[in-house]
């Protein structure tokens, strides 16, 4: 994946069916991931896309490819995400009765549409352009005291509107004012270079229009400026940043213990440690299948109705489904096939190369705040002491089993080392490690000749 973008994330308080918790009514994340279904299926009904979109019940929102028998031609578009659109909504009893509340609610500014009480807009805070766009305006419009007793004060200018949270309604009108500035200036040019990007319009309109109704409804906004970090493999890792403006921290990234001591940040003159704003969790996955949703029956009978609306024949539909769930439950088998391999490779670890040996507890990361206890490890999670690791490579090599991963844990993560490629000596790579300090948790991941497991052919 790739490392995140400080977005803004925002929301009017308020309290639904959709948002029913505490943290959902105040928290900016919390209620853009309660309504966020709400949100896909609206912008769904606005926009359908390519193989995207509301097919009766369903809503459909990612698609596999498909494949046609023979090899036939021509691209297919499988449907694979999404959810049922009845019992997705059932809490505010129907899409229909979903539309009636949102267009009722004041802390929707856009009526029509579902959800409109929570948004985004991005903006690079460090960006050159954006700090002196904002320093031009601010002079231009004479607002240098106004946004001085609305805001903290930051450099750059950009963490300091998002800083504090609810805003003040004092500082409304001012941040009104900045935003729609800003947004004048970015459709100028948009439309001087022929380029207009129509997402971007519409987040600073909707935030503005958030903020009106914030004014003229008496309602507080919750604003969120969410520090870097990276997505990669389900894990959300966020930098160590500034706990007030979520400026990043002058450190060296992807460190498994942050310095404890105090550090001035740069950008507002607040006193933190980047240990702990640093952190790693679990993300939920983003799609739902349809084939869970559904029922296998139930999927297949939705797969024909979506390809048949799409322009297929009826006839060709049928071979489509046969031929791609055919493929389907390839992949699947070749799935559960490395799996059982792999758990065959874990037990002929266990039992030749492990057997006897004491393993020591897998090292824990301190940055993980949903983690739990490791499970008893086998196979090719086991970690050693180093006298012990060095009989594993020992028997390994008698073995003919290669490693093809070695790593190192240290109690304070300074002597960490990893190698994941051209591993010739295991035991030589060890010795220098060990003279080098590393007195830790010692790992390997091996690979597992397939002559060597029961059964082979």
């Amino acid at each position: 994946m790739a490392d995140t973008r400080q977005i803004v994330q925002w929301t009017l308080e308020q309290s639904c069916a959709l948002r029913s918790s505490e943290e959902s009514k105040t928290q900016p994340k919390a209620a853009a991931e309660s309504v966020q279904s709400a949100k896909s299926y609206s912008s769904a009904l606005r926009n359908p896309g390519r193989g995207f979109g509301v097919f009766g019940d369903v809503f459909v929102s990612s698609y596999v490819l498909g494949y046609r028998p023979d090899g036939g031609i021509g691209a297919v578009d499988y449907p694979s995400g999404g959810f049922v659109v009845s019992k997705e909504f059932s809490s505010a009893g129907s899409a229909e009765a979903l539309f009636a509340m949102c267009h009722r609610c004041p802390a929707n500014p856009r009526s029509h549409e579902l959800a409109g009480c929570v948004g985004s807009l991005f903006q690079s805070p460090q960006s050159e352009e954006t700090e002196s766009q904002l320093r031009g305006i601010i002079s231009r419009l004479g607002l240098e005291q106004d946004v001085a007793t609305c805001f903290p004060e930051t450099h750059p200018l950009w963490y300091g509107l998002w800083a504090i949270s609810p805003a003040p309604a004092s500082s409304l009108p001012v941040l009104k004012t900045l935003l729609a500035a800003m947004l004048a200036e970015d459709q100028r040019e948009m439309e001087a270079a022929g380029k207009v990007d129509h997402r971007q319009i519409r987040n600073f309109a909707s935030i503005i229009s958030a903020i009106e109704s914030a004014k003229q409804r008496n309602l507080r906004l919750h604003v969120q400026l969410l520090p870097l970090g990276h997505t990669d493999f389900g894990i959300y890792t966020i930098f160590p940043h500034c706990p007030f403006c979520k400026a990043n921290a002058p450190v060296k990234p992807w460190q498994r213990r942050y310095p404890t001591e105090l550090f001035t940040c740069e950008v507002c003159g607040t006193k933190y440690s980047p240990s702990e704003t640093a952190s790693m969790r679990r993300m939920d996955s983003e799609d739902r299948s349809l084939r869970e949703a559904l029922g296998i029956d139930g999927f297949l009978r939705f797969a024909k109705e979506y390809l048949i609306a799409r322009g297929e024949t009826p006839e060709a539909a049928d071979g489509i489904i046969e031929e791609t769930e055919t493929m389907e439950r390839q992949r699947e088998e070749k799935v559960q096939k490395q799996i059982e391999t792999n758990r065959r490779r874990d037990v002929y670890l266990d039992t030749h190369v492990f057997a006897g040996l004491p393993s020591v507890p897998k090292p824990r990361s301190e940055l993980f705040d949903d983690e739990d206890p490791a499970p008893e490890a086998s196979g090719r999670t086991k970690w050693f002491a180093g006298d012990t690791f060095a009989e594993v490579l020992r028997r390994s090599e008698r073995l003919g089993i290669k490693a093809m991963i070695m790593q190192h844990s240290s109690a304070d993560g300074e002597n960490d080392r990893i190698v994941s490629n051209g591993i010739k000596e295991p035991l030589t790579l060890l010795s220098q490690w060990r003279s080098e300090g590393c007195t830790g948790k010692f790992h390997a991941h091996f690979r597992v000749p397939d002559s060597l497991l029961p059964g082979h052919q």
